[in-house]
C-alpha cells in the first residue's frame, strides 16, 4: 500500500483544490528547485502530472495496478485543456494504464485491476499555453469524478470490447475507432521497442495504454471546468441508462429493430414525422434521429455520439447489393500532405480513431437498365430500411495498404501532379456544365488500394484566387494544354481541392459481413 496522509477522498479533493489559480512555481513546496526539474524534464512528457504528483501529494511514481491514493479509492489525474474557437477543450486523451495483454483479462469488469483503479478519479485540470512558460501555468479546476451509469456502461462495453480482440490474439488490430469512450491508444516512442507479446496468438502487437478519447474529456470540461455540473441528461442517455443491455451496439439496434425492413414512408408514419419529403438530401438523416428517439430541433441528444467519437451515416444500396456511392473523407491541403508523415497525417488519425454508425438503405425495386443517376432520382422514395452496423477502419489496412497508397500521393504531388484535358471520341474536349474536364494521375478508385482521390467539390479550380481551389507543392506537368479553350485559366501552381474517399467495394464487403442487406 503507498504510504500517503490522504486518507480520505475529501482530503484528495480539498488538496488538489488548494493548487487552483496559483503558478506552479508560486505553490508552497519545500524544495521548489527539485520540483521545477521535475516540471521541465525534456525526457518526461509527463512533467506536470509528476510535478503535482510527486511536489504536491508527496507520492512516490510507480505503476501500481492500485489507485493513487488506496485508502481513499482516489486515482490522481492531471490533464492539459486548450483553448479553441474562444471555448476550452481537451488538448489529449487521458492515459489510464499500459494494456497488459497477457494477463489483464482475468477477472470480470467489475472486478479487475482496471476499474478499480478508476472507478473515483480526481481530476485536475491546467491549461496548457505555449506562449507561457510552464513553471507559470497553474490548475484552473480539480473535481472528484465518478462515471454516471451510462458511461460506466460504455466504458464496461469497450473494455469487453478490447478484452475480446486480446483473447482472440488480435491485439494487433485494435485501433481508437474499435471502441465508444474507452480507446487502446498506442503508447511508446517508436520503433522495434513498442511491440509486445500476446497471450493467444504469436503475432506481437504495438503496446497500447487504455485512455478516456479527447472527445469523452471534452465533454467532461464542458461539464465542470465551463459549467461547474453536469448537463441534464438528454433523453437518449436516460433511455440506455434504463435499458438492461450493456452494449452501446446492442442498444441502437433495440432503438431500430421495429423499423427493419420498413419502406421510409412507412416509418415516417410510425414516427410521426409530419411532411416529410422522402426525395429531400436530408431525409434520411432525419428519419434516422427519429427512429433512435433523437429531438429533430436541437443537437443536445447527439452528444452520445459525439462522446464516442462516432458519426451517425446513411448507406443507400441499389438492388443489385452495389453501392450508390464511395464515402468522402475530409478535404487535404497538398503542400501540408507533402509535408507530413502518415501515423502524424489528418487522414490516419481519421482512419484509427472515428467510428461510423452506418444505417443502411436499399432500393430492393428491380429496375430496367438505366443510369444509376437516373435510378437515384425515380426511387429514393422507395427504399426500404435494412438495419444498422457500426464500422471502423480495418486496422490492418490502414497499416499496410492504406499507408503505402498515402505515399504514393505524395510521391506524386512532389514530382508534380500530371494533368490533362479529358477528351471525346472525335478528339474535342470533353465538357462539363461549361468548364474542361482534366484528368490526373492521383490515386484512383481502380488501383484498389481501399480508398482513392477525388474533389469533394463540384466546382473546378486551376487557378489562384479560387476559393476551392488549393496550391500545389510542385509545378504541375500539363499535356495538350493547348487543347484548352481558355489555358491562362489553368496555372501550373493550382488546382481543384481534393479528398480522400473510401472505396464502394471495401464498404460493400464490409456491410455484406454484417449480413444487414438479408434483412
Amino acid at each position: 500500500m503507498r504510504s500517503t496522509k490522504y486518507k480520505t477522498k475529501e482530503s484528495v479533493h480539498n488538496r488538489a483544490v488548494e493548487a487552483i489559480n496559483i503558478p506552479f512555481n508560486k505553490l508552497p513546496i519545500e524544495d521548489m528547485a527539485s520540483a521545477l526539474l521535475t516540471l521541465n524534464s525534456r525526457s518526461n512528457k509527463g512533467g506536470v502530472g509528476n510535478f503535482i504528483e510527486q511536489h504536491w501529494f508527496d507520492l512516490k511514481a510507480d505503476s501500481s495496478q492500485l489507485p493513487d491514493f488506496e485508502e481513499a479509492h482516489v486515482e490522481l489525474k492531471v490533464t492539459p485543456i486548450k483553448k479553441s474557437r474562444k471555448t476550452l477543450v481537451a488538448k489529449e486523451r487521458l492515459i489510464l494504464g499500459i494494456i497488459n495483454y497477457c494477463n489483464d483479462f482475468n477477472l470480470p469488469f467489475e472486478q479487475s485491476h482496471f476499474w478499480n483503479k478508476i472507478r473515483r478519479m480526481e481530476l485536475m485540470f491546467y491549461e496548457h499555453n505555449k506562449d507561457v512558460p510552464k513553471e507559470q501555468w497553474k490548475i484552473i479546476k480539480s473535481i472528484l469524478y465518478t462515471f454516471p451509469k451510462a458511461e460506466r456502461k460504455l466504458i464496461e462495453d469497450d473494455w469487453n470490447t478490447i478484452n475480446k480482440f486480446v483473447h482472440e490474439g488480435r491485439a494487433h488490430q485494435i485501433s481508437g475507432s474499435s471502441t465508444n469512450v474507452l480507446e487502446a491508444a498506442r503508447k511508446g516512442a517508436g520503433g522495434d521497442k513498442d511491440w509486445r507479446p500476446q497471450l493467444f496468438g504469436e503475432e506481437k502487437a504495438l503496446q497500447r495504454a487504455f485512455a478516456l478519447k479527447n472527445k469523452f474529456m471534452t465533454k467532461i470540461i464542458q461539464d465542470f471546468v465551463l459549467n461547474d455540473s453536469r448537463h441534464e441528461k438528454t433523453v437518449f442517455t436516460k433511455k440506455f441508462e434504463d435499458s438492461n443491455l450493456t452494449s452501446f451496439s446492442d442498444f441502437l439496434n433495440s432503438l431500430v429493430h421495429p423499423y427493419i425492413g420498413k419502406s421510409v414512408k412507412e416509418i415516417a408514419q410510425l414516427v410521426n414525422l409530419q411532411n416529410y419529403n422522402p426525395s429531400s438530401e436530408s431525409a434520411r438523416t432525419i428519419l434516422i434521429r427519429a427512429m433512435l428517439g433523437i429531438t429533430l430541433d436541437t443537437k443536445e441528444n447527439q452528444k452520445e455520439f459525439e462522446e464516442t467519437n462516432t458519426k451517425v451515416r446513411s448507406l443507400t444500396f441499389y438492388d443489385d447489393g452495389s453501392l450508390w456511392e464511395s464515402f468522402p473523407l475530409p478535404t487535404f491541403r497538398f503542400e501540408s500532405l507533402v509535408e507530413t508523415p502518415f501515423e502524424e497525417s489528418t487522414l490516419y488519425q481519421q482512419l484509427v480513431e472515428q467510428r461510423y454508425a452506418f444505417f443502411v438503405f436499399q432500393n430492393t425495386t428491380e429496375t430496367p437498365k438505366v443510369t444509376k443517376s437516373s435510378q437515384r432520382k425515380l426511387y429514393r422514395s422507395d427504399l426500404i430500411f435494412k438495419g444498422f452496423t457500426l464500422w471502423n477502419f480495418p486496422m490492418e489496412f490502414v497499416e499496410t495498404t492504406v499507408k503505402g497508397a498515402y505515399k504514393s500521393v505524395q510521391t506524386v504531388l512532389q514530382e508534380g501532379i500530371k494533368l490533362e484535358p479529358m477528351l471525346n471520341k472525335d478528339g474535342s474536349p470533353k465538357m462539363q456544365k461549361g468548364t474542361h474536364k482534366i484528368s490526373n494521375n492521383l490515386l484512383k478508385e481502380s488501383d484498389n488500394l481501399y480508398i482513392h482521390v477525388r474533389p469533394h467539390s463540384k466546382k473546378a479550380a486551376y487557378n489562384y484566387g479560387n476559393p476551392n481551389g488549393n496550391k500545389l507543392p510542385a509545378a504541375a506537368v500539363w499535356t495538350n494544354k493547348h487543347l484548352l479553350s481558355n489555358p491562362q485559366a489553368f496555372s501550373d501552381e493550382w488546382m481543384t481541392t481534393q479528398s480522400f474517399w473510401v472505396n464502394k467495394s471495401l464498404l460493400e464487403s464490409e456491410v455484406k459481413k454484417a449480413n444487414i442487406l438479408n434483412n
